[in-house]
Formats: C-alpha cells, structure tokens, sequence
C-alpha cells in the first residue's frame, strides 16, 4: 500500500541519518539503505529519486566491492531498469 511506503521512506531516512552519522561514508550498510530508498521511490512511482538513491549505492560498492559482486550487478540492472522506466514515462508525457 502507498501508505506502507511513504512509512518504509520516512523510517529509511531516519535509518540513513543515523548510519550517515556512526559509520564510515563508505560502508557497505549506508550503501544497502541507498539501493532500499530507492526500491521504496520505485514503489512509489519516483523515478527521478530512485535513480539518485540508486546511484549513490552505486557510488559506495564500486569503491568497495569487487566489479562481479552479486550486489553491485543487481544494482546495475536497477538502474537500467529504472532509466528504462524513466524513457517510458517521458514517451508517455510526450504522447498527451
């Protein structure tokens, strides 16, 4: 439910607030809260911040992850997806 959404992204940036501030920048845990808000904007129907959450992990695991690690390829095929959704919705805007 959008309700169950908009409170999973509320309580996830209060998350990332508090491991922002207690963990190294580069932590594979603040990565993980970036790629969750943007799963969330998704769910919600934002494109254009899921794709920033999206690229922030992105951003944290190439620093620290293996370029074949299993997370760091889900993440990739995230945003292709998302930027894929984003095309989809411009095209869209275009036709009306």
């Amino acid at each position: 439910e959008l309700g169950d959404d908009a409170q999973a992204l509320k309580v996830g940036k209060r998350a990332l607030a508090i491991f922002e501030r207690v963990l190294p920048a580069n932590s594979p845990e603040v990565a993980g809260v970036f790629n969750n808000l943007g799963a969330i904007q998704v769910s919600l129907g934002a494109i254009v911040e899921a794709l920033q959450y999206f690229e922030e992990s992105l951003d944290i695991y190439r620093k620290i992850l293996p370029s074949n690690h299993p997370n760091l390829v889900k993440l990739e095929k995230n945003i292709q997806c998302v930027i894929r959704m984003q095309k989809q919705t411009e095209g869209d805007a275009s036709i009306q």
